[in-house]
């Protein structure tokens, strides 16, 4: 998990560091500001098990520090003119015995779909390290059936609409979901999952008026895009689990894909996965696991992925579908995948993310990619 959390604030000041980066030419006024917010919902039970545990209301204070872009790179008129920020939240599950009282550390992006004279509604993705958890522990602890480990991951989804109230202020109101998970690192690892709203306010520190790209922007000219094609060939690997033997587990993995970026900020991926997961012993062979053939082990999965690129970090969601099972198809045939890319030069990139079945987290994928790109010819 310390991997987890040197990442989660590699990620954060990078993202913050995005909004800055400001053209040597005369410059709008930044808009630096300040959140705070309350919120309130429900723990959902997603498993049978867990509706004793999940029944009490999720309340949280989330207080945040952000920028707005103001098109000093390609990306921002792209997107809208996002914001960037990185933010702190602290909650209450409902069973403060059994969870604790979790912290969050978390960086942001919000991304407008609608703007209005004095209207914004947007969507706010947050990727963070949440602790303060109190772990399952079999003697002190053996009602928590959900989280294994006092430090998970935070993953955070926001639709929030921003109301005009004054030059330095504006109203937020927001849903939230909100899920916290090992990435099945510690066992058990079930993970747990908020629903709720929030209300609260934003003071910009030098707003003097409402955010209009067309009078407090850049009005900048950027270079022609050209369209490309690359054949990606990645390595990852993870460690998963078990809620049985409470032993972990190697997982290795390789991916051949090709990729099309169509624009500065988007590209679509599409390839194969091949899977060699040692935990598929357990399943097959529980008591005599050195029985297991090495065909066994393998899954290969026909895989589909977008990305979204700014500038050298990327956001991946993708989902796949096992064309081979190896341990005769005991686990979902659909996967999905989600994590952040970092690219470190032109043709390499390293990668964490999140491979799931449904919405149980199935191990952390730590990757390393070689990307071969053929530029389209104009």
């Amino acid at each position: 998990m310390k991997k987890l959390l040197l990442l989660s604030l590699f990620l954060s000041g990078y993202i913050f560091a995005l909004g800055q980066n400001f053209p040597p030419t005369a410059k709008p006024e930044k808009q630096l500001f300040f959140s705070l917010r309350y919120g309130y919902g429900d723990v959902i039970a997603h498993r049978k098990n867990m509706e004793a545990i999940t029944n009490q209301p999720y309340h949280f204070v989330d207080v945040k520090v952000g920028l707005q872009t103001l098109g000093q790179q390609q990306f921002h008129a792209l997107l809208n003119y996002p914001a960037f920020g990185v933010g702190y939240s602290k909650g209450s599950l409902g069973y403060n015995k059994i969870y604790g009282l979790p912290n969050a550390l978390y960086g942001f992006v919000d991304f407008p779909v609608f703007r209005g004279q004095k209207l914004r509604i947007s969507l706010e993705p947050s990727i963070g390290f949440a602790f303060s958890f109190k772990a399952y522990d079999p003697v002190t602890n053996p009602e928590n059936i959900a989280i294994g480990s006092a430090e998970n991951a935070y993953l955070r989804l926001r639709i929030a609409t921003q109301l005009y109230l004054a030059p330095q202020w504006d109203l937020d109101l927001s849903l939230d979901y909100t899920h916290f998970s090992n990435g099945n690192t510690r066992s058990p690892n079930l993970g747990l999952n908020t629903r709720g709203g929030s209300i609260g306010f934003n003071y910009y520190f030098n707003r003097k008026q409402y955010f209009d790209p067309k009078n407090n922007a850049y009005q900048t000219t950027y270079e022609p895009f050209t369209a490309n094609h690359s054949i990606v060939m990645r390595y990852g690997y993870g460690v998963r689990s078990s809620d049985e033997t409470f032993r972990f587990y190697n997982v290795h993995d390789l991916g051949l894909y090709y990729s099309y970026q169509l624009s500065p900020v988007y590209a679509v991926t599409i390839g194969s996965d091949v899977f060699y997961n040692e935990a598929y012993r357990l399943l097959l062979h529980p008591f005599q696991q050195s029985q297991t053939q090495f065909e066994q082990l393998l899954s290969v999965g026909l895989y589909a992925e977008n990305e979204l690129i700014l500038n050298q970090v990327s956001f991946v969601l993708g989902i796949g579908a096992y064309a081979y099972h190896g341990n005769s198809a005991q686990e979902e045939s659909i996967y999905w995948r989600l994590g952040a890319r970092y690219r470190i030069i032109d043709p390499l990139w390293v990668q964490v993310a999140l491979k799931a079945h449904a919405s149980v987290a199935e191990f952390v994928e730590w990757s390393v990619a070689y990307q071969l790109r053929f530029k389209k010819k104009r």
